[in-house]
């Protein structure tokens, strides 16, 4: 996953300019193209994507949209929910949400998530770096 910025006006009606480097090279592309913009929005996307996956875009809701529907449906579940949220790995393959409080007995009391049916838990992360930290 990678991070495209994308510069707008206060309003969020239209996107002035973005880039994939940094929040001032975003500023920068909006006044190469003659525009000031007042803030910057992040949005998460896979790393094939590039700017011309983006060429039809100019609302921030369509960048938004276009980067989602390029995301797998359990890369989103990891981002959107918060660190109480699990993904459990089921043994037909599949995968479901669990909260903590659903899953306590294996990360709480160190029970085998094959005991329950799982092959693995990954925790999610809600665009938490947790390369640092061990969460469980």
């Amino acid at each position: 996953m990678k991070t495209l910025f994308l510069a707008h006006d206060t309003n969020e009606t239209a996107v002035l300019g973005f880039s994939f480097e940094s929040e001032q090279a975003a500023y920068d592309s909006a006044e190469s193209f003659g525009f000031e913009a007042d803030t910057v929005t992040e949005v998460m996307c896979p790393d094939h994507m590039d700017e011309s996956d983006f060429s039809s875009c100019s609302s921030i809701a369509e960048y938004q949209n276009t980067a989602e529907e390029e995301i797998p449906e359990l890369v989103k579940l990891l981002i959107k929910n918060g660190l109480d949220w699990y993904v459990c790995h089921t043994e037909d393959g599949d995968f479901e949400l669990k909260h903590a409080s659903a899953i306590s007995n294996i990360i709480e009391c160190g029970h085998s998530c094959e005991e329950y049916g799982y092959t693995k838990i990954d925790r999610c992360w809600n665009g938490v770096d947790l390369s640092d930290e061990t969460y469980w």
